[in-house]
């Protein structure tokens, strides 16, 4: 149940908060006043915004701004400014800011910091005291006004949790070739970023139009790719938009439209799947797979049949056949709640532990709503391919015994560490964000060296 979502008001010379409860999602006490804002303004370098301040930001082609302009103030549910400033300052010669904000202002989803006007306007949602404002906090805060829905069906935990898987997909899209902070904008809203984004605004915002999450089960019933052990039975998931004769699909990182009979419930999806895989010689092939679903979505439940067909590009290790495959099989998937989850915090060992044994368990905080946990262990050393120590835990345990892996951690060996929770679905064949539904982010990365 969406709870308690922080909104600001602007009624002449004051700001006042309301405290409004609504249907949906996870929800979030009453944020704390803040005294300061501070974070970085940053574009790419060959937009007029301030001064290049000669330093990259994050992995996306961005520099910082030195002496940009920044301003704070609220906006209404078209992501237009309503009002006055509440408080303006300028970014320094490193294009970092810090405003000092009046009494009593919180974080909430109509207030914003901006740098720069027209085609070249960056906002970022005010959701904590650290904010930045880029390209990829523009997007989050035009698209979330674009969907129609009161900002104030957001609260701040999911307007940061939307940016921050964002920033997850962006990290290897390059800006620095962006004209204008539009067509930023533009080269952004593509592929994972695009189909992420899309979903959790949707998740959010508590749209009625939205059908659902859905999770299950697929059996292979034909296979003449020769890999059915990685798809019988397989599980999976899909984010399911209605909108009255028509269907979207969310799955893995891709997203299907088709048709949908809302008398019959009846629906037909077509379009293509990225599929990547690793052989023996740590080769990656991608390729780009024809896909289709086709069955019923009635009371709660999927079902029906799918079909994939491919054939492998030239040139790389691909466990795809070279004169093409193709697999099908049926479908069954359940209704089920979406849970917002958190990144788990990690507890032991410590960063950089050394003379941590094989065996030690390895510990983070327990995260509420969470099914189980995916545990991670790479070397330091690893050159690439599948992951040789992961693990998925269907019990919600909050700590793990690396003597479960296949193969057992060797000694005098330096070891990175992360995990994630996930709700429903057990995400252990895929090793992106973009794969996994109701998956958090990533923990930190932590590193330990054996005995």
């Amino acid at each position: 149940m969406k709870t308690n979502k922080i909104y600001l008001v602007a009624a002449g010379v004051f700001l006042a908060l309301i405290i409004a409860g609504c249907g949906g999602g996870g929800g979030s006490s009453s944020a704390p006043a803040l005294t300061t804002i501070s974070g970085t303004v940053s574009a790419p370098s060959g937009i007029a915004l301030g001064r290049q301040a000669g330093r990259e930001a994050e992995a996306t082609g961005l520099v910082a701004k030195a002496g940009a302009s920044v301003d704070v103030y609220l906006i209404d549910d078209t992501g237009t400014k309503s009002g006055s400033s509440i408080a303006t300052g300028a970014a320094n010669s490193s294009g970092v800011f810090s405003i000092t904000l009046p009494a009593n202002v919180s974080a909430a989803g109509n207030l914003v910091v901006s740098a720069g006007s027209g085609v070249n306007l960056m906002r970022s949602f005010v959701t904590g005291s650290s904010v930045n404002i880029n390209p990829l906090t523009e997007l989050v805060v035009a698209k979330v006004a674009e969907n129609a829905q009161p900002l104030s069906s957001f609260t701040t935990t999911e307007l940061a949790n939307i940016l921050a898987q964002v920033e997850t997909d962006a990290l290897d899209v390059n800006l620095s070739g962006a004209g204008t902070i539009n067509d930023a904008k533009t080269a952004l809203y593509t592929a994972a970023i695009k189909a992420n984004l899309d979903r959790m605004i949707l998740i959010g915002s508590g749209n009625s139009q939205v059908d659902g999450y859905y999770v299950g089960t697929d059996t292979n019933t034909s296979d003449t790719c020769n890999i059915t052990p990685d798809y019988t039975p397989a599980p999976d998931s899909f984010f399911v938009t209605v909108v009255n004769n028509s269907i979207t699909i969310n799955h893995w990182e891709s997203q299907f439209t088709g048709t949908y009979n809302s008398s019959t419930g009846a629906f037909s999806v077509s379009g293509t799947t990225n599929y990547i895989s690793t052989d023996e010689l740590n080769r990656t092939c991608t390729a780009n797979i024809p896909s289709s679903w086709n069955g019923t979505l009635a009371n709660g439940v999927i079902s029906g049949t799918w079909q994939f067909t491919a054939s492998a590009p030239a040139g790389q290790g691909c466990l795809l056949p070279a004169n093409g495959c193709a697999q099908s099989g049926t479908m069954s998937l359940t209704k089920t709640n979406y849970v917002a989850l958190s990144a788990p915090a990690l507890t032991t060992p410590a960063n950089n532990a050394t003379g941590v044994s094989a065996n030690a368990s390895l510990a983070w905080n327990a995260v509420a709503g969470a099914s189980g946990y995916e545990v991670q262990a790479i070397p330091a050393s690893f050159g690439g391919g599948a992951t040789p120590y992961a693990l998925t835990l269907s019990a919600p345990s909050a700590s793990f015994n690396p003597s479960s892996f296949s193969t057992p951690l060797t000694a005098a060996t330096v070891y990175q560490w992360k995990v994630r929770a996930f709700h429903g679905e057990d995400p252990i064949s895929s090793y992106s964000n973009s794969y996994c539904t109701n998956c958090s982010q990533w923990s930190e990365t932590r590193t330990f060296t054996t005995q």
